[in-house]
């Protein structure tokens, strides 16, 4: 077992590099290299350009959360929002990133209450931010069952207090 995954016997690349080498086929050879020599070099600049904790995406998240903003990234690339933090954009690969902050409003994509055994209910929803990102949050000031799938709302920072950091939560519009 690795990874969580099980493993069926060597690998498909050591497989066939094993097979080539036996049936001595030098072009084959040389491109399997090629292309392992170019994944260990790009794992390996990943690998040394990890962020310290001070440049963190999620740090610069939590950071602009603490000053009541939403932000999110957005790659210049693929043209489109990137939500949650992260060091590379999932749609083109690209580390070319920008900070960005969210005006705050959003539509309700999904949501459900959960009904915790102690405690009260509360609710858990999708929200679709007009900048093009979602995330999971919840709505507050309302009961848990009026939130309704299409409702407009907008966002606000929770302090949880002690040691738990901002968490970005939204409330309805007024009026919408």
């Amino acid at each position: 077992m690795a990874c969580g995954h099980a493993v069926s016997g060597p690998d498909p690349v050591a497989r066939l590099w094993s097979r080539e080498r036996e049936n001595n086929n030098p072009e084959l050879i040389a491109s399997l290299l090629q292309r392992y020599k170019t994944f260990s070099a790009v794992i390996s600049g990943i690998l040394t350009r990890m962020p310290s904790n001070e440049d963190a995406p999620l740090k610069t998240y939590l950071d602009h959360l603490a000053r009541g903003e939403l932000a999110y990234q957005f790659s210049p690339e693929a043209g489109r929002a990137v939500f949650y933090p992260r060091m590379l954009c999932p749609f083109t690969g690209s580390d070319r990133l920008e900070w960005r902050i969210s005006k705050g409003l959003g539509t309700v994509y999904a949501t459900t209450v959960v009904h915790p055994i102690e405690g009260k209910p509360f609710n858990v929803a999708l929200i679709d931010c007009d900048e093009g990102f979602r995330l999971m949050s919840r709505v507050e000031e309302i009961a848990p069952e009026q939130v309704r799938i299409g409702q407009r709302v907008h966002f606000r920072v929770h302090q949880p207090g002690g040691e738990e950091p901002p968490q970005p939560v939204f409330v309805p519009v007024e009026g919408a």
